[in-house]
C-alpha cells in the first residue's frame, strides 16, 4: 500500500505564545496524519521558545526553527525559511493565530491526488473574534477565474486556505517577497496565479478560521508611510504582470483604476514623492505601450503637482479626471 504523501505546514510566529497553542492544537486534530509542522520564530521575546519545546516533545512531527539573523525580519522571510527546510510533497502556510478544521488536509489532499493537473486546492474561510463569526462576501470558488477575480477582489483568499504542490512553488522565482512589509499575500497569490502552469481546484467548505482583533503580529506595524508604500509596491508588482503578459485591456483598465484608488490614499496623506514616483513608473509601463495611457498618467501627475501646491485644494475636481475611461 502506497504511503500517504507528506504535508508540510509552515507557521511563522512572533510573540504569540499566548495564542499559538490553539493553532498547533488544530494541527494536532487533523484526521490526515502524515504531516510535519514547521514553526519559524521571527525573534520572539515572550515564552514562545518554552511553549514550542513542549509541543516538540509531545509530537515529533513538530519542528521549531528560528529565522537566521542575517535574514530580514518579518513573516515573509520566516515563511521562506520554513519552505527551504520543509520535506513535504504538499505545503500549507498557516498564520500563528488562525485555526484549521480537522478535515482540511484530508479533503484537500484527496482532491489534489485525484486532479494531477491542479497545483493548488482552495477552500473557504470564516472570520472570527470574541463576539462574532462571519464570511467575507466572495464569489463562489467553483465559478472563478482565479487571477482575475483575485486581483479585482471578487474573492477573498488568504495565507492559510490554499494547499499547494511543493514542486509548483519550488519552480517559482521567489515565494514570498521579503522586501514587502504588507500585502505580501496579494503579491504572492497574484504572481502564482498569473503563471501559465497555474491551475486550481476548490472545496466549497469552510476549513479555515481567521482570527481578527488580536495582538502579536509578526511585525508590529502601524499605518506609517513605509507600510503604505509596501502596499503600493505590491499592487504595482501586479500592475507590471498585466503590462507584461496580459492581452485583456478591460482587465488592465479595471485593475489600474483599482490601483489608482489605492494611490489616492497616498495623495490624501500628502506623500507626494511616493505618488510622483509611482505615476511616473506607470507612465513608462502601460498596456501594449498605448500612447493614450501614457498621456493620461502624465496629466494626472501634473494635476497632483497642482494639488501639492494648493495643499489639496481642488481635490474634488481632480478626481473627475483621475481614473481611466
Amino acid at each position: 500500500m502506497q504511503e500517504e504523501p507528506l504535508v508540510s505546514i509552515i507557521i511563522p510566529t512572533y510573540n504569540r505564545a499566548h495564542i499559538i497553542g490553539e493553532t498547533l492544537d488544530s494541527v494536532l486534530d487533523q484526521t490526515y496524519i502524515n504531516w510535519e509542522c514547521i514553526v519559524v520564530d521571527d525573534g520572539s521575546t515572550d515564552d514562545t521558545d518554552a511553549l514550542m519545546q513542549k509541543y516538540c516533545k509531545r509530537d515529533l512531527r513538530f519542528r521549531f526553527l528560528r529565522r537566521p539573523k542575517q535574514r530580514k525580519r518579518g513573516g515573509n522571510a520566516a515563511r521562506n525559511f520554513g519552505f527551504e527546510n520543509c520535506r513535504g510533497e504538499f505545503v500549507n502556510f498557516l498564520d500563528s493565530d488562525d485555526l484549521i478544521n480537522s478535515k482540511k488536509l484530508e479533503h484537500q489532499i484527496s482532491i489534489l491526488l485525484k486532479n494531477k493537473n491542479c497545483q493548488v486546492c482552495l477552500c473557504e474561510a470564516e472570520i472570527f473574534n470574541e463576539v462574532k463569526r462571519y464570511q467575507k462576501k466572495s464569489k463562489p470558488l467553483d465559478e472563478i477565474n482565479f487571477f482575475e477575480d483575485y486581483i479585482l477582489r471578487n474573492i477573498d483568499m488568504g495565507t492559510t486556505q490554499p494547499l499547494w504542490r511543493k514542486s509548483f512553488l519550488a519552480s517559482a522565482e521567489k515565494i514570498y517577497d521579503e522586501n514587502l512589509l504588507k500585502a505580501q499575500d496579494f503579491d504572492f497569490l497574484s504572481r502564482m496565479s498569473f503563471r501559465k502552469d497555474f491551475s486550481h481546484c476548490a472545496i466549497k467548505e469552510i476549513f479555515v478560521y481567521v482570527r481578527t482583533g488580536n495582538s502579536g503580529r509578526i511585525t508590529d506595524l502601524k499605518p506609517t508611510k513605509n507600510v503604505l508604500v509596501s502596499y503600493l509596491n505590491a499592487y504595482y508588482n501586479t500592475y507590471l504582470l498585466l503590462v507584461g503578459g496580459c492581452k485583456d485591456e478591460k482587465l488592465y483598465k479595471k485593475y489600474t483604476n483599482m490601483f489608482l484608488g489605492h494611490i489616492l490614499k497616498a495623495i490624501n496623506a500628502k506623500y507626494f514623492t511616493v505618488v510622483f514616483s509611482l505615476l511616473k513608473k506607470m507612465e513608462s509601463q502601460v498596456f501594449e505601450n498605448r500612447f493614450t495611457y501614457k498621456i493620461h498618467f502624465f496629466k494626472i501627475r501634473s494635476l497632483v503637482k497642482m494639488l501639492r501646491l494648493t495643499n489639496l485644494r481642488g481635490y474634488s475636481v481632480f478626481k473627475k479626471f483621475y481614473y481611466l475611461k
